[in-house]
């Protein structure tokens, strides 16, 4: 008996799973890197300042890779969201959920990837073009919210470089999603005025 997974499943379910592997593998990163700074005699870290993020690059490489959902992250307002304390186990399931935010992330990832799947298994679905009003309004609201995400993302790219220093490869993958969002959009308003000029009066 054949089971048939629908895409708009799988591909949260599979992205969901990487980032909790790569969280923990950015976890393991930056513990060794405190292990190379701790003093022999005391066996303590030897470092008063903030740990630089991109010393996680496990994390950060998951972030490259769902760039959208980590931008959504990082502008989600604060009264949303609470700092969980690292030395306790209960506040979290895993150590790698540092915040309210973690979790916000990863409803991100489950709600973008969900959203292309759905996109691709209506593409296989359909048999026939439809031209209905209905289907020309969802195509020009999508390549609108497109368009205007991908947008924010290459607005927000000045602003998140002057705080924080970022490797280039990650500076990149954000500004390839936003531009790949945008031609989307314009890609989908385009297919909406089309179907507009094509369907029958």
């Amino acid at each position: 008996m054949r089971i048939n997974v629908p895409i708009r499943i799988i591909l949260p379910t599979v992205q969901l799973i990487l980032a909790i592997g790569l969280f923990a593998l950015g976890d393991y990163q930056l513990n060794e890197h405190r292990k190379m700074v701790r003093d022999s005699a005391t066996g303590r870290t030897v470092r008063d300042d903030p740990w630089p993020e991109s010393l996680e690059t496990g994390r950060f490489v998951d972030y490259a890779i769902n760039a959208p959902a980590w931008v959504a992250k990082t502008n989600t307002p604060w009264v949303l969201t609470s700092p969980l304390d690292p030395s306790n186990r209960q506040a979290a399931f895993w150590r790698g959920i540092k915040s309210g935010r973690d979790w916000w992330y990863l409803l991100y990832i489950a709600l973008m990837w969900f959203w292309i799947g759905l996109l691709i298994d209506q593409r296989l679905a359909s048999k026939k073009l439809d031209l209905s009003p209905a289907q020309r309004w969802r195509k020009s609201a999508l390549g609108s919210a497109c368009l205007a995400y991908g947008a924010f993302m290459l607005w927000t790219h000045p602003s998140f470089g002057m705080t924080r220093h970022y490797e280039i490869w990650f500076i990149a993958s954000v500004l390839l999603w936003g531009a790949l969002l945008v031609v989307a959009g314009l890609g989908f308003l385009y297919l909406s005025r089309a179907d507009r000029r094509h369907a029958p009066m």
